[in-house]
């Protein structure tokens, strides 16, 4: 739905959630590419089923904090036959840069009287890159109002619980939060719970998409105005 419309009065805005992958930044369009991108020979164990669906039990846990820093890679890299070592610079590589125009987006979100957020399934690897505005894969996060990161929070998206701790922290309602992100079951289960969504469609450049459609929203002025 875009606003405005007579029949549906613009949503008061009081917050806006972004995802971080595929939102304000590039990832790598499969691992094949990011073992050649590390400069790691690739692992033929990726193409198992048993394997992969072995590695993605790994990530899930990996991403709620239960693995700790580095567990991740020691059970990963063995999984693939690779080195621990190895993996961490596949998983490195992974993280492709920023979009053009996400530093700006956040600076001028931040001088607005609403309230920001980023929502992301991370890993304390990552986090650490992400935090990092001087980092190529690091964002001005602290200029957001709130980070809600998976594996600081114990949930990953789409469980409820990392959607009602944002809600419970925030103390913001469901009917005044904006939320962005790329995954449909995400957007759907931040649609159950009353927020208004907005899936990124355009993952080769973002930032005009989330600008358009923050101006439907009233969050940013309408530059046709």
């Amino acid at each position: 739905m875009s606003y405005p419309d007579p029949k549906h009065p613009t949503p008061d805005i009081r917050l806006v959630v972004f995802d971080l992958g595929r939102v304000f930044l590039r990832l790598a369009p499969d691992w094949r590419h990011a073992f050649e991108k590390a400069g790691v020979p690739y692992a033929p164990a990726m193409d198992d089923p048993a394997v992969k669906a072995e590695l993605w039990e790994l990530v899930k846990l990996e991403e709620v904090g239960a693995l700790g820093e580095l567990g991740f890679f020691d059970k990963a890299g063995p999984l693939l036959g690779i080195t621990p070592e190895q993996f961490i610079r596949v998983s490195d590589a992974y993280l492709c840069g920023t979009f053009p125009g996400s530093v700006e987006l956040i600076d001028e979100l931040e001088a607005l009287p609403v309230q920001t957020a980023c929502f992301s399934n991370t890993n304390h690897n990552h986090w650490k890159d992400l935090t990092n505005p001087d980092h190529p894969n690091g964002l001005p996060l602290h200029r957001l109002t709130h980070q809600f990161a998976s594996q600081l929070v114990g949930h990953r998206k789409p469980d409820p619980g990392i959607y009602q701790h944002l809600e419970e922290h925030t103390g913001v309602r469901p009917a005044n939060i904006l939320f962005f992100d790329d995954l449909q079951d995400n957007i759907d289960a931040a649609g159950q719970r009353g927020w208004h969504t907005h899936r990124v469609a355009h993952p080769s450049d973002t930032v005009p998409e989330l600008r358009t459609v923050l101006a439907e929203y009233g969050v940013l002025p309408d530059p046709d105005r």
